[in-house]
């Protein structure tokens, strides 16, 4: 996260605040994956996350249908966001998009790849 000039001109938030505000998003435990089914019929998915130092690892369940469609097209968006209980404002809630597509590893295990 070296160039985000565009951010902090955006949004009025210094360079260190963004990478606080996503520190804290990056800590939470789940992350929201959206894809297109076979049919291109949009399908999302809540999985359990943690953050390496070479991305993000999902833990998932190859049955469930958004994770077959992650995995054959190898392309996702993907939202984390900081959880309803820890903000003040319901319309202000920290997220944090990116896209990216799946590296399968182990079994059941998925790292994504892409730019946070």
């Amino acid at each position: 996260m070296d160039a985000i000039t565009d951010y902090e001109t955006s949004s009025g938030m210094s360079k260190a605040t963004i990478v606080a505000a996503r520190d804290t998003l990056l800590a939470q435990k789940s992350l929201t994956i959206a894809v297109f089914d076979d049919s291109a019929v949009p399908d999302l998915g809540i999985s359990p996350f943690i953050r390496r130092h070479d991305g993000l690892y999902i833990y998932t369940s190859h049955l469930a249908g958004h994770v077959q469609a992650l995995l054959a097209q190898n392309r996702a968006s993907f939202i984390i966001a900081l959880d309803e209980a820890a903000t003040s404002n319901i319309w202000a809630r920290h997220r944090l998009k990116f896209g990216g597509g799946c590296c399968r590893g182990a079994a059941r295990r998925c790292r994504i790849s892409g730019s946070l």
